[in-house]
């Protein structure tokens, strides 16, 4: 996935840490939220990750949810 802007993009690096991009995910939207004025809408937030990485911290999403 090709970035456009300087510090706009987090990544887990190479070494295997995976599950570690819903909380990522979770931190950079409540950031985005906090940080917009009222004249527009915060920015996008998106997770790319696979199936394997979503099983190690699914859960995490019912947590931020309640």
């Amino acid at each position: 996935m090709p970035c456009q802007k300087r510090r706009s993009r987090l990544d887990a690096g190479t070494f295997g840490t995976m599950g570690v991009g819903t909380g990522f995910a979770i931190a950079a939207a409540l950031l985005a939220e906090s940080q917009a004025d009222g004249s527009k809408s915060p920015r996008r937030v998106v997770c790319v990750q696979g199936d394997s990485a979503f099983g190690f911290s699914g859960m995490e999403l019912e947590t931020a949810c309640r």
